[in-house]
């Protein structure tokens, strides 16, 4: 049997089982990446209490809890849109609205999601930390374009 020179034609496919299972497979294996392609990724941040008291963060539909000193990871803004959070200090609570666009330099990307780090402080303010260390706890000096974020109404 000899292996032809061309590119099977339309027909010929059809009836080679080998040229088929190889067409089945690249459509079968191809398949999740141009769905991956079309899915905005999640945007996280870790966030640092940098305050002396326990915070409450809350968006619709979560409300997580850090402790003085703590890091948890929060959904910041789901599918690229804008970020709503509140955030109850002692007897203070602070609300957030903003779309924020770190430079990419001071995120860390994932194949599923995009994070940052970030420093809430005592009077409510959100410091950008650096990417490359989660022992860094110092806000970024300077802070990029739209940093620190700053409480609606403050």
């Amino acid at each position: 049997m000899s292996v032809p020179d061309e590119p099977l034609q339309r027909s010929e496919r059809r009836t080679d089982p080998a040229a088929r299972m190889r067409h089945l497979a690249s459509l079968v294996l191809g398949a999740p990446f141009l769905l991956l392609q079309g899915c905005p990724a999640t945007m996280h941040a870790f966030v640092f209490n940098a305050s002396s008291e326990a915070i409450v963060v809350s968006s619709p539909g979560w409300s997580q809890t850090i402790e003085p000193g703590q890091t948890e990871r929060l959904r910041a803004q789901p599918g690229g849109g804008p970020m709503s959070w509140r955030v109850q200090q002692g007897p203070s609570t602070r609300s957030y609205a903003s779309t924020f666009s770190p430079p990419r330099e001071h995120m860390h990307i994932g194949l599923f999601s995009t994070s940052i780090r970030v420093s809430i402080d005592a009077v409510g303010q959100l410091w950008l930390l650096s990417p490359r260390s989660d022992a860094d706890t110092e806000p970024l000096s300077p802070q990029p374009p739209g940093f620190p974020i700053v409480p609606s109404g403050s």
